[in-house]
């Protein structure tokens, strides 16, 4: 069965959204480690820190991927979905540049 346009939109809307969660959930989860990382070099060892540690790879990938999709492909659909793909994009280029940010130490 052929994709209509609206399933087509509602796919790409659901990847938006999807992608843009991944996103905010890596500034949450970057808060929750600088805090919980602070806590530790107060209080002594936390169990927090030591998991948040653990899952930073996969996180990260991730992350990276979704703001990735979030920068290359929004522009393609830009015709068609101006208001979504202009906030998508908004969205990933904010998030690759607090990387960069977090990567180099400024943040």
């Amino acid at each position: 069965m052929p994709f209509t346009a609206a399933t087509t939109e509602r796919l790409w809307k659901g990847v938006f959204l999807c992608c843009e969660g991944l996103v905010g959930a890596g500034f949450v989860y970057w808060l929750a480690l600088r805090v919980a990382s602070k806590w530790e070099r107060l209080h002594g060892r936390n169990v927090l820190t030591a998991f948040l540690y653990k899952i930073m790879d996969p996180m990260i990938w991730l992350w990276l991927g979704a703001v990735m999709i979030l920068l290359l492909v929004s522009p393609f659909l830009f015709r068609a979905n101006q208001s979504r793909a202009l906030r998508a994009w908004i969205i990933g280029a904010v998030g690759f540049a607090w990387f960069l940010g977090v990567w180099f130490g400024f943040l």
